[in-house]
């Protein structure tokens, strides 16, 4: 790939010497004459359009790091759905069904109890669907 002085990559893409520097922070350059920055044209123009708006938010990526992070990303979903498929992850939806009946249950038994005093049978009935949640949800 042919080098590219930052005079001229600001001629060929229409942007100031400013900007194409501030793109080209921390890009490889080899030195030409006069003290002058050569770039790789491609890496550079990938700096220069790749690398976001003009505020620099975003960050370059080039596309070794694009693979990378897609791979990571292909891991973790992998992962999520063996754990799934070998049911070591309870789906969140048959989760909250065991929370709603459970808490369902134990609120009825209370609210049957307004006004009157706890007797020991309701609190081993209330303790005893409580401690089957843990039960309801392995199953």
């Amino acid at each position: 790939m042919p080098t590219l002085s930052v005079k001229q990559l600001s001629e060929y893409c229409g942007k100031t010497r400013e900007t194409i520097g501030k793109r080209l922070d921390g890009v490889k350059f080899t030195e030409g004459a006069k003290a002058a920055k050569l770039y790789d044209s491609k890496t550079a123009l990938e700096a220069i359009y790749l690398r976001g708006s003009n505020t620099g938010e975003s960050e370059f990526i080039d596309t070794a790091e694009a693979q990378r992070q897609l791979t990571v990303a292909r891991r973790d979903q992998i992962t999520l759905e063996m754990e799934v498929t070998r049911k070591d992850r309870i789906p969140l939806d048959d989760i909250e069904a065991v929370n709603d009946r459970v808490f369902s249950n134990v609120a009825g038994l209370l609210k049957a109890q307004v006004g009157k005093t706890l007797t020991p049978e309701l609190l081993t009935d209330l303790f005893t669907e409580l401690r089957g949640l843990g039960d309801s949800i392995t199953k």
